[in-house]
């Protein structure tokens, strides 16, 4: 989805109990999963230089999440787990 988002489309996941979450959303709890939501309030200085933009800490919020959920072969998986486990409820 993320690559639909350049199109301004409303887009909506559907979770296993029917309920929607919108991909903004889905983002924002991704980012706080990865603790990477807004590092500084707007107009704050950083201690540590400049601090990566929304779109950098989304990247790196999906690749750690891509890592988390990355099929590996030998691994006994469970078929019945929730595909995207830490990021869908």
């Amino acid at each position: 989805c993320p690559h639909l988002v350049p199109y301004n489309l409303e887009i909506a996941h559907i979770h296993s109990d029917g309920s929607l979450e919108y991909h903004e959303e889905l983002e924002e709890r991704l980012l706080r999963l990865y603790n990477r939501s807004d590092c500084l309030p707007e107009g704050q200085l950083s201690l540590f230089g400049d601090q990566p933009n929304r779109a950098e800490r989304l990247k790196e919020a999906y690749y750690r999440q891509g890592l988390k959920i990355a099929y590996v072969e030998g691994e006994n998986h469970d078929p019945h787990s929730t595909l995207h486990d830490g990021v869908y409820p």
